[in-house]
């Protein structure tokens, strides 16, 4: 055992050290506000809604509890650093490096093959996507829980009991509530009960090369019924996930991705994992689903996979490792390999996190077979490991760094694959939060020159151009998006938002209706259909929509700010109160629901609604938010004051308000400011009517 903690040891300084940029990395553009920064029922922590929500919703089409239940820990802990949400998957990939180590060394016996499989493993540049990329948590929890269930399997195979077998059963639940790719784990066990844990009675494998456990064999009956709870669970987990991104639109149809076109993608993906794990050269976020494969690479791919599985067929009893490594790396792709067309890339680094390890077991227990049998060649051979090994030290550090930001991962993206049209299209909006709209609009009009009837790229020049307060252009390109893309209810939001503020309010009402057809439950269409209504004075209807999207995101604080801002033009004011503490509750530093609330606290008609001492904090907290430029924020300070009886900085205030609106030349804060005067010159604070 002392050598295996030296081993674990080593594994772990090693991943650390190789894994060191990713602390310092952002949040990226691509998913994470999905998962993360624009989740407002994740960033709220773990509470009784926000766990309700984890296992009932489908958003971002995926069904995965378990990781938003983690992401929610995260927030809590860490709330919107991205120190401590990378770090948790740092931890976790590195305990996923441990257990593999301990799985192949408990499977086998072997010591150095399985150092071995687990250093590729863990250094691996492909794997660099599942670690680096906070949104792919589920990658590496759901591997920590496979993992789990595979020494859970050991356990069990070497005494059969009902117990051991629950223990199985639950660990492998708690893979598929984390990511349902690890579906194909039953069909895994399979394999390594063929090699290397020969349980197979009927026919066992080379004992010389199969592992060295003693484990009772049973009968393929046997092992196949034992098997069928855990094939149930996949099943139905692969059920729900298939409604849940059918639901979601991110299953492509037939029309969209013909039959064919999907295998042949399948088939020369399968290829291109095996070549970017032996030379991960350019590697890219996302890689470009192309029009359609060169025949002749589809040719080579299904002849280079016949003849590898061949050799697979061939070799099953003088090589099992080989037969279970390489089903291993073809089953397990299944789930991801493209015949069901999820998203448009071909493939994705991230799907390769679990199936390498049949590679790796290859390549481990095939050097161990050519050493064994030609001893003289051994130097030779562990040259060979320090090579492989060494080269992948310094490639995956690099490929680390370059995951500091959406600007940094997807110019080098544009590098590796200069057709990658979805990454053009993030580095622009990478661009427009940077500050830069310039770059931005370069990214978009080369998407535009290469497709001009690209709507995404119309939609994100329409985005950017209500950035810069230009509403009839934003208009233009967002229509021609939305006619393009009729399908996307984000497109008619963000179109209908835009005509909402140039006071198109029946054209904006449409499109919000229109939201609400496509995504019933979009809360922030919800509040955007209730902002217009209020705008056209039906402040009921308007309460019915805010009501409905703070019920659809609990954890949404403007959700609750404009409940309470229709409460308190109904003059509701005691249950404007009670939202605006909500909305603050989820949001401290929220500066306008702070002076909304200070400004009804202060000067609620209502006596018993009143509250200086509470009122003075508030307002100070968003006067610090904002600064000394917003005139209405100090004016909830100076009604604030004289409310809680401080009438000498309630009238110094107050006259600088009045300067200020002066200077502004705003008529309406002139004649507040003087209201609110006259009052604290007479030794009384000011109230509504």
């Amino acid at each position: 055992m002392r050598v295996e903690r030296w081993c674990c040891l080593l594994l772990a300084l090693v991943t650390l050290a190789v894994y060191s940029p990713v602390i310092r990395n952002d949040f990226i553009n691509y998913d994470d506000p999905d998962y993360v920064t624009l989740n407002y029922n994740v960033q709220g922590g773990l509470n009784a809604t926000s766990i309700a929500w984890a296992f009932t919703t489908g958003h971002s089409t995926n069904w995965h509890p378990l990781t938003w239940l983690s992401h929610m820990l995260d927030c809590q802990f860490y709330g919107l650093n991205p120190i401590g949400h990378h770090l948790t998957n740092l931890l976790l990939h590195l305990c996923n490096t441990i257990l593999l180590f301990l799985v192949m060394r408990l499977f086998t016996g072997e010591l150095w093959p399985s150092a071995l499989v687990a250093a590729l493993f863990a250094w691996h540049p492909l794997h660099v996507e599942s670690v680096a990329w906070v949104s792919e948590r589920k990658d590496v929890l759901s591997t920590f829980f496979w993992l789990l269930t595979l020494l859970a399997y050991w356990w069990y195979a070497r005494f059969p009991t009902i117990k051991r077998y629950l223990v199985v059963l639950a660990c492998f639940l708690l893979g598929l509530l984390s990511k349902p790719m690890v579906v194909t784990l039953p069909f895994v066990l399979m394999l390594m009960d063929y090699w290397p844990l020969n349980r197979i009675a009927e026919f066992p494998p080379n004992l010389k090369l199969a592992g060295t456990r003693p484990i009772t064999p049973v009968s393929w009956k046997q092992l196949v019924t034992e098997k069928t709870p855990l094939l149930l669970l996949s099943t139905a987990s692969s059920v729900v996930t298939f409604l849940v991104q059918r639901a979601g639109g991110a299953v492509a149809p037939l029309e969209n991705v013909t039959l064919t076109a999907r295998v042949e993608n399948a088939l020369v993906s399968y290829l291109r994992y095996l070549g970017k794990m032996f030379f991960p050269h350019n590697l890219a976020v996302p890689y470009p689903m192309p029009e359609e494969w060169p025949a002749p690479l589809v040719i080579f791919a299904i002849l280079a996979l016949s003849f590898l599985t061949f050799l697979a067929l061939k070799w099953l009893r003088r090589a099992p490792y080989f037969f279970m490594g390489y089903f291993f790396f073809l089953g397990t792709l299944v789930p991801v390999i493209g015949l069901i067309q999820v998203g448009r890339q071909s493939m994705a680094d991230r799907y390769s996190y679990i199936p390498l390890i049949g590679i790796f077991i290859i390549i481990a227990w095939g050097i161990r077979e050519l050493m064994e049998r030609w001893p003289k060649y051994r130097l030779l051979a562990v040259g060979s490991i320090c090579l492989l090994v060494g080269s992948c030290l310094p490639l995956t550090y690099l490929q680390a760094r370059f995951w500091k930001s959406s600007i940094a991962l997807f110019s080098h993206t544009l590098e590796a694959s200069p057709d990658a049209q979805e990454a053009r299209l993030l580095l622009g909006k990478a661009f427009c939060t940077a500050g830069q709209p310039e770059k931005a609009m370069e990214q978009f009009s080369q998407i535009l020159r290469s497709n001009p009837n690209s709507a995404d790229a119309l939609f994100a020049i329409g985005v950017l151009r209500t950035a810069e307060h230009k509403l009839d252009e934003a208009v233009d390109y967002l229509t021609q998006a939305v006619r393009l893309s009729p399908e996307m209810p984000n497109f008619h939001s963000q179109l209908g938002e835009v005509l909402l503020a140039r006071g198109n309010l029946g054209e904006a009402m449409a499109q919000f209706d229109q939201t609400l057809q496509l995504a019933p439950r979009d809360a922030i269409a919800h509040r955007q259909k209730g902002c217009t209504l209020a705008r056209l004075g039906k402040l009921e209807n308007a309460m019915a929509e805010f009501g409905e999207a703070s019920q659809l995101a609990p954890q949404d604080a403007e959700c609750f700010y404009d409940l309470a801002l229709a409460l308190a033009l109904q003059k509701n004011h005691g249950a404007a109160i009670a939202q605006y503490r909500t909305a603050i509750r989820l949001k401290p530093d929220y500066a306008v629901a702070l002076n909304d609330l200070a400004w009804l606290l202060a000067t609620a008609p209502e006596s018993e609604l009143r509250n200086g001492n509470e009122a003075v904090p508030l307002a100070e907290r968003a006067r610090k938010l904002c600064g000394e430029k917003e005139p209405q924020y100090l004016g909830t300070l100076d009604a604030a004051y004289a409310e809680a009886g401080r009438f000498k900085e309630a009238i110094t205030l107050a006259e600088k308000v009045r300067h200020m609106a002066l200077a502004s030349g705003s008529k309406d804060l002139v004649e507040a400011a003087d209201k609110r005067l006259d009052a604290y010159r007479q030794g009384k604070p000011y109230h509504q009517p």
